[in-house]
């Protein structure tokens, strides 16, 4: 009887959101690919004046559950590209052409990854690019699971040439704001 008791109880806990949280879940750079029709649509929206010229340069990266499941997706610009391309930076609507730095002083802002529900819908932006130029490796890790949502997002930066490695502020989702917003904290920390 008692073995019933916990079983029951053990099953109301998992099926309620509050059973042992899944292991962190590491975004699979080298899986990211094509951005989706509805992503496609939307990218105005989410990248700016510029993002008719972003546009090829968009990588759509999915987040797994534990079960396989498509819980987040994050629509980055594959800056790398861009900027071989000379379609990352622009100044005063036209690109940037790789000569002028005072233009690149002044260049609008390079949009940041997108968080997306499986929807489309926005929900957060990660706090730099995915696919830069520059020296590091970066990772994102989606911890702290409830149910098969995550509820924080964290960002590690290796072998960043004067910051060594760092973390970005983690993510923490808001229910009330229905995103991921930053948590308070000093802007770049160092981590493991």
């Amino acid at each position: 009887m008692i073995s019933r008791i916990v079983l029951f109880g053990v099953a109301w806990l998992a099926l309620s959101g509050w059973a042992v949280a899944s292991p962190p879940v590491k975004l699979a750079l080298a899986d990211c690919g094509a951005i989706s029709g509805g992503v496609s649509a939307k990218a105005e929206v989410w990248f700016g004046a510029h993002a008719g010229a972003y546009r090829p340069y968009l990588t759509e990266c999915r987040v797994r559950d534990g079960r396989g499941r498509v819980v987040l997706k994050i629509v980055a610009l594959r800056q790398d590209a861009a900027a071989r391309h000379h379609r990352l930076y622009f100044y005063h609507g036209k690109p940037w052409d790789g000569q002028d730095s005072t233009a690149l002083m002044n260049a609008d802002p390079v949009p940041l990854p997108v968080i997306l529900t499986p929807g489309d819908r926005a929900v957060g932006h990660l706090q730099e690019g995915l696919f830069g130029e520059g020296p590091g490796t970066k990772s994102v890790s989606f911890e702290d699971w409830r149910g098969d949502w995550p509820r924080r997002i964290v960002m590690r930066v290796a072998g960043a040439a004067v910051l060594g490695t760092y973390c970005t502020p983690p993510l923490i989702w808001n229910a009330g704001q229905d995103e991921f917003v930053q948590s308070k904290g000093p802007a770049y920390t160092g981590c493991k």
